[in-house]
């Protein structure tokens, strides 16, 4: 039998007649490689858990550093890549299109006028959080009638356009001391909005997205006049002013100075000048 199987399969054999029997293939297993996304909320914490192939993880990947570094070069250093995954869904859902569809995916906060919040189906949220939302945020109010909803108004944003790029454009970035960030601003109340603070030019400031976080945590304070230059106190927790970092002595260059270099082509001669008339 075993001359057999390498002989036969040499000659050729006509249509319809018995060839050489071959076991079959085994059969493949197969492969899911499609990535998984669970999320949850646990102990007040939002908790995401993300497995993919290796080609989708670094899709992923490329994205959340694109978006850190982007908050880098606009002056955040401390930027993590936590802080890209949220830019990543920030950018996401404000380039949603049409409007109808960036309505529809909209996050809503419920106020009332005890200054609680709470976001459907996920609890209430802690003041801190109220506090920053209510900062800068659009609002969209719905009236009642005897503990009833009966209509909902227009959207409205808590700090107006114009008044946004007039705050901006005075501070200039984040007006924490030494902070650097220039873009991603958020607008803040020095006194809260939620507790009948005005939204005016004297009450508001630019921080960035980091800073403004937290102050809400209660890392610091702000008190002061936000016109001037120097018109703001930051102090931290402890009640220490906050002061941005720069030596009393500027130490001198600790390279020597550039050589003189030579003239370079000829030298005009001013003594006097003729016009000649171009007819």
């Amino acid at each position: 039998m075993s001359q057999l199987r390498r002989v036969l399969p040499k000659y050729l054999f006509e249509p319809g007649t018995p060839g050489p029997v071959e076991d079959p293939p085994e059969p493949v297993a197969p492969v899911d490689d499609a990535p998984r996304l669970q999320m949850s909320l646990t102990d007040g914490r939002f908790v995401l858990r993300f497995d993919a192939n290796p080609l989708d993880g670094a899709l992923v990947e490329q994205a959340i550093r694109e978006a850190k570094d982007a908050l880098f070069t606009a002056g955040d250093p401390d930027a993590t890549l936590a802080d890209g995954l949220v830019e990543c869904a920030s950018r996401s859902l404000h380039q949603a299109a049409p409007a109808s569809r960036r309505e529809h995916y909209r996050v809503l906060v419920h106020l009332d006028a005890d200054g609680n919040g709470w976001i459907n189906k996920r609890g209430s949220l802690p003041s801190r959080l109220m506090k920053k939302l209510t900062c800068d945020g659009t609002l969209k109010p719905v009236w009642t009638q005897e503990a009833k909803p009966v209509s909902v108004g227009r959207s409205m944003r808590i700090v107006p356009e114009r008044t946004r790029r007039l705050i901006e454009d005075r501070d200039g970035g984040c007006r924490f001391p030494g902070c650097t960030v220039t873009g991603f601003l958020e607008n803040h109340h020095l006194f809260h909005w939620s507790e009948g603070g005005s939204t005016d030019m004297d009450t508001l400031i630019s921080l960035c997205s980091r800073h403004h976080r937290e102050h809400h945590q209660g890392e610091f304070t702000i008190t002061g006049d936000p016109g001037t230059p120097t018109g703001l106190r930051f102090t931290n927790r402890h009640g220490l002013p906050i002061e941005r970092d720069i030596p009393d002595e500027i130490p001198p260059p600790d390279h020597p100075p550039p050589e003189k270099q030579p003239t370079r082509g000829w030298i005009m001669d001013t003594t006097s000048i003729n016009f000649r008339p171009t007819g």
